[in-house]
């Protein structure tokens, strides 16, 4: 569990005031210039991790000592990695923070995160991380994720640009960030107070634009390979994404008749009371049909269909069913009993107390389970847990659900559930007796472990609930989603009739903010055309529009990437500014410095300009980029 993470903001806030007004803990730094449209990137010597703050005698820290930052961005993502001397598996003995601050839009703000200490932190959690954008100037947040990789001793922390703006109260597209500083921090708390002492920190000059996909370019430390964490009991690799889910309803309602995640053929609900006896007959209250899973903000819901459930199995007192899967590493086995007389479950749950029979609900972790008995567990592994887990059985639709809180999830896999793949994944169905339960159907077929099934689930996918996902549009987006700023984007366009087939001879206009061109679709249906992008940078709707249909479909906009070339000769230099493509980039001022003097000059239109009578010498030329247009690039010649 993630507790609210503002009373160390808070915290932090004051710590950064005095850093960044001159504590005397500020040291040399190396800005390593990008080159240009590419991501910011900055160093700081090693070595120099150190406090002496009050109470706190002077102590060093390696796992504090920063050396490298980089901050980059895709156009959605804002994504700051801070390496270090050596990142260790458990945070520092005060608790550390990692963070990136900077101030956007007149706001003090920050990307950061943070590990409780090893002997616990009330004002926090015991143990885990937190992560997220923060304003220190409002107090308000947005969320993000972070991966501490051992291996290269890195902690990367990802948010999206839309966190960041819930964070800075406004869009923050496009805005340009400036003091950038990352910091390392450790944290002393108590009850009565919490305070933050500054391990180290690492300036710089550089700025950084919202938006602008400047991933290409990236800097060192961010453009290595994607961190795998080496797990421990502070961190949690991030959760592998799920794939997109089309449609979906609620999943605290009966799934679909005709859609579910798993299907198991009727008649095979057989018990045998031991390996050698033979299978007794079908119990219908025991057969397994099929099992669907869905999940919100809340539960995961897991539905197991029965042929026909009724108030117990024809052999036993009670029939007890099971829900399984792995996440995070961590197996999980949900299980619910019911019995035809009240006494049978009140035994069961006496037992219970012995720590190896399970009561009527349990959810066992990691539990090492008996080859004959799944209610027993033996050797290591947590085994049976504390939980909110529940189950429903409804004999009217011949339906048992088991209803997990996403907490107990999250507590016992030890990482976020968002956009994680659930796999091994299986049910069953059992005859249950007091302390024993025989097993009579699984599903999928078969299935008795997480390694015998290969059945996985993505959390969210809620398509078996609700209506069915609406029909596609017959006017479809097949071309681009992104383009730069004064680029010519490759829009196109496919128009079908109502049983799909392709449309020919109609026009469909595309609309991007102020610009907008349009096509004719051929016999295959598709439509093409240019469109010039006149909107600056930030996130955009691509409009398509024929006749009566309208389709819309996101689209960015990303900065242009401009190069700067330069010759000069008696004082006299002639620069010219292009785009990627090669292409002038007209009306935009160049700076030429020689010493002393400076002179300014806009582009023609060849994106040339020129400047005289300069001194003798090395000439730095230079364009400050215009913000959502262009990048910054900058030269040298000799004149």
């Amino acid at each position: 569990m993630t507790t609210s993470h503002l009373p160390r903001r808070a915290v932090v806030g004051a710590v950064l005031a005095t850093s960044l007004i001159g504590g005397g803990l500020a040291v040399a730094f190396a800005e390593d210039a990008p080159a240009a449209g590419a991501c910011p990137s900055w160093s700081d010597p090693a070595g120099d991790a150190t406090t002496a703050q009050a109470p706190v005698p002077p102590l060093s820290d390696d796992q504090m000592d920063i050396v490298g930052v980089s901050l980059t961005n895709d156009g959605a993502n804002v994504v700051a990695a801070i390496k270090v001397t050596k990142l260790g598996d458990t945070a520092s003995d005060f608790g550390d923070e990692y963070h990136v601050n900077f101030t956007l839009a007149g706001k003090a703000m920050q990307v950061y995160t943070d590990r409780g200490a090893s002997q616990g932190d009330p004002l926090t959690s015991p143990v885990g991380f937190d992560s997220g954008f923060y304003n220190i100037t409002d107090s308000t947040s947005g969320a993000a994720k972070s991966v501490y990789d051992l291996k290269t001793n890195t902690v990367t922390i990802t948010g999206t640009v839309a966190e960041l703006s819930k964070a800075l109260g406004s869009d923050a597209s496009g805005k340009t960030a400036t003091a950038l500083v990352a910091e390392s921090q450790d944290y002393l708390s108590n009850p009565v107070q919490s305070t933050g002492f500054l391990y180290d920190d690492a300036p710089t000059k550089l700025t950084f634009t919202v938006g602008a996909d400047c991933a290409g370019g990236a800097a060192p430390v961010a453009a290595a390979p994607a961190p795998s964490a080496v797990p421990s009991p502070d961190v949690s690799p991030a959760p592998a994404p799920a794939p997109p889910v089309a449609g979906g309803g609620d999943p605290s309602k009966l799934p679909n008749a005709d859609c579910s995640l798993a299907k198991d053929p009727k008649g095979d609900a057989s018990i045998k009371l031991n390996a050698s006896a033979p299978g007794m007959p079908n119990d219908p209250d025991l057969d397994l049909t099929s099992m669907t899973l869905g999940s919100d903000d809340k539960n995961l819901y897991a539905y197991l269909k029965l042929d026909k459930l009724a108030a117990g199995p024809a052999v036993h007192d009670g029939h007890r069913f099971y829900v399984n899967f792995t996440f995070n590493k961590h197996n999980f086995t949900a299980a619910g009993s019911a019995y035809k007389d009240a006494p049978a479950a009140s035994l069961k749950d006496g037992l219970a107390q012995s720590g190896q029979v399970a009561h009527v609900t349990q959810l066992a972790v990691d539990g090492v389970s008996s080859a004959t008995d799944p209610n027993r567990f033996v050797g290591a592994g947590t085994g049976f847990v504390s939980s909110g887990l529940k189950f429903v059985f409804d004999v009217k639709t011949s339906t048992v659900t088991a209803v997990l809180p996403i907490a107990d999830i999250e507590k016992y896999g030890k990482a976020p559930v968002a956009g994680a793949v659930f796999s091994g994944v299986y049910g069953g169905s059992y005859g249950d007796a007091f302390a024993v339960a025989n097993p009579a159907d699984a599903i999928p077929d078969g299935a008795t472990t997480p390694a015998t099934s290969k059945l996985t689930w993505s959390v969210g996918d809620n398509a078996c609930f609700g209506a069915a996902a609406p029909a596609a549009s017959p006017l479809s987006n097949v071309g681009v989603v992104k383009a730069q700023y004064g680029d010519t984007a490759a829009v196109a366009a496919k128009l079908v009739d109502a049983a799909g087939a392709p449309v020919a001879g109609k026009t469909v206009s595309f609309t991007v903010g102020a610009s907008t061109a349009s096509g004719v679709t051929g016999a295959d249906g598709i439509a093409k055309s240019a469109l010039v992008i006149k909107d600056k940078a930030g996130k955009r709707s691509l409009v398509l529009a024929s006749d009566a249909l309208t389709t819309s479909v996101p689209f960015t906009v990303l900065v242009e990437k401009t190069a700067l070339k330069a010759t000069g000769a008696k004082g006299a230099v002639t620069a010219t500014l292009t785009d990627d493509d090669k292409k002038p980039v007209v009306g935009q001022v160049v700076t030429f410095a020689s010493g002393s003097k400076t002179v300014t000059a806009k582009t023609d239109a060849k994106g040339v300009a020129k400047a005289s009578g300069l001194p003798a010498g090395n000439i730095k030329v230079s364009y400050a980029g215009a913000a959502g247009m262009y990048t910054a690039a900058s030269t040298t010649t000799k004149a």
